[in-house]
């Protein structure tokens, strides 16, 4: 980290040196607590369908038909390098998001001018690492944002006027701006942003050099793209698209935005817009160590400004509104948050960024403790180990994690049903998929909760896709009746392990009893 420009006595600016050490140090290790508290749950939920995606494609599965999950290609290609690299140690996929996480918030502090790398660098520490954000210990949120910073951060260079090597960075910045849409297509928006403040450059120049620059964008963006679109032609997914696509638009389209959806988002642009304004409000109180740095380029503010708007545009198209896909909103933040003063006093930042420091480790220490104690393996996955066999198919709902501990195969291509929220027909659709591939694939063990009944009246209530869809509501519990009808005249219950029941294929059931459908 450069040296701050401030003309003080010696004294004073290694004792100011000493303070940035000190907070820098407190940011890295909220940042590290609320990355390694994940430690605690392995392979859990996302995290697992994820990784498992991965795993399917590494050992030469065919992801959609094998295993599927409503993710464009990219990430179970991006997640199969991933696996063959980690396999079963969820340490290292924690890792690398630690280390995604925390360098792309040192290259962010390192592409703007030495007087607010401060700022910049330690916000994004707290806020790319911030632990509600980062839940689950591996989501495509981390990744997608390492990729956009990288893209950023040659963006950045080359609005700051670097003319010699202008037309690689807009080509580097479109190649990673495009490894971050093939993660979420939300990645793509610092791309808009850097294309829209190319374009109006050229207008307003009457030159062609920012549209050049511009089409180098696109051309970079090409790359990861066709290189992706090359793999699914090769690997036979090329029928799989139009399905894929279609479930992807009715999930973002029939899922209703309710006051809790609203609320998470103000709770976030709160989070982000309180330390600007104190930061900012702080500036006046002392003229005297501000830093005489000139202020940034109007396009670089602009590019920063229009890349934020676009990322939260993305948020609200996804519609649901979870806390980790505000994620993406922390580095245009962090350049704000830079941008808004240029005071040099670390009291201001410190003060700013306290709540959420306090709160991510705050969210952190239980699971740290757990962590500490030692994580067991799954009760469900031991007793499978012990009374099944490794070639075995199981099936449970959020059967990830399950699968990696014991090695079996899945039961059907889907690891959990929360797909039956997604639109009207998708219970219907989901679970008459679901009893084909029982059928297919004969589970030797199916797990379902004790307490399904009450799990499903909660999920049916408190999930604003069932709640405030009737039709939907109504054909979520005809596919849950179906499956349970079609698992209790197969099997028998074995065990009930951890609050759940494992049931075990009848041996008398004859195949083309697994094979008989229930008819609606």
């Amino acid at each position: 980290m450069s040296a701050i420009p401030i003309t003080l006595p010696a004294p004073s600016r290694i004792q100011r040196l000493t303070n940035v050490l000190l907070f820098t140090t407190v940011c890295l290790l909220a940042a590290l607590a609320a990355r390694a508290s994940f430690l605690a749950h392995p392979f859990v939920n996302d995290s697992g369908l994820y990784i498992y995606m991965g795993k399917t494609v590494a050992e030469g599965g065919r992801i959609y038909r094998d295993f599927y999950e409503t993710k464009l290609p990219g990430v179970p290609l991006i997640m199969a390098g991933l696996w063959k690299m980690f396999g079963a140690w969820w340490g290292g996929y924690v890792l690398v998001q630690t280390v995604m996480g925390i360098g792309a918030s040192i290259l962010l502090g390192r592409s703007v001018a030495p007087c607010i790398r401060v700022p910049v660098t330690l916000f994004a520490i707290v806020f790319l690492n911030f632990g509600p954000a980062v839940f689950g210990g591996f989501q495509l949120e981390t990744l997608q944002v390492f990729f956009e910073v990288l893209a950023a951060a040659a963006a950045l260079r080359m609005l700051n006027d670097d003319a010699s090597k202008s037309g690689a960075l807009a080509f580097t910045a479109g190649v990673a701006a495009g490894c971050a849409a093939l993660v979420k297509p939300g990645g793509v928006a610092v791309a808009l942003a850097l294309i829209a403040v190319l374009l109006v450059a050229s207008f307003r120049e009457k030159k062609w050099r920012g549209a050049v620059l511009a089409a180098l964008v696109v051309a970079g963006m090409s790359v990861p793209f066709l290189a992706v679109f090359a793999w699914v032609v090769h690997a036979g997914l090329l029928p799989d698209m139009p399905a894929l696509l279609r479930q992807c638009a009715l999930y973002a389209r029939e899922t209703p935005i309710d006051s809790g959806a609203w609320g998470m988002l103000g709770i976030a642009l709160v989070f982000i817009a309180v330390p600007l304004f104190f930061r900012r409000s702080a500036n006046r109180r002392h003229p005297e160590e501000h830093c005489d740095a000139p202020a940034p380029a109007t396009s670089i503010v602009s590019f920063v400004v229009l890349w934020f708007a676009i990322e939260l545009v993305g948020i609200l198209v996804q519609r649901r509104m979870y806390a980790y896909y505000f994620l993406v909103l922390a580095p245009p933040a962090a350049l704000l948050f830079g941008f808004s003063s240029n005071l040099l006093r670390l009291r201001p930042i410190a003060i700013a960024l306290a709540p959420a420091i306090g709160l991510s480790i705050g969210w952190s220490v239980r699971d740290i403790a757990k962590v500490w104690r030692g994580v067991p393996t799954l009760p469900v996955a031991q007793y499978l180990q012990t009374h099944g066999a490794p070639g075995d198919a199981v099936w449970a709902d959020q059967m990830s994690e399950l699968l990696i501990e014991t090695g079996m195969r899945p039961g059907a291509r889907y690891a959990h049903v929360f797909y039956f929220t997604n639109y009207d027909d998708a219970p219907l659709e989901y679970s008459r998929q679901l009893l084909k591939d029982f059928a297919d694939r004969r589970p030797a063990h199916i797990v379902l909760r004790k307490d399904l009944d009450n799990q499903l009246q909660r999920q049916a209530l408190g999930l604003v896709m069932l709640s405030e869809r009737p039709v939907r509501r109504e054909n979520f519990f005809v596919a849950w009746q179906e499956v349970r009808e079609y698992v209790a005249t197969r099997y028998q219950p074995e065990a009930e392990v951890d609050g759940q029941i494992i049931y075990r294929l009848r041996p008398d059931i004859s195949a083309a009893s697994l094979e008989t459908i229930p008819s609606r």
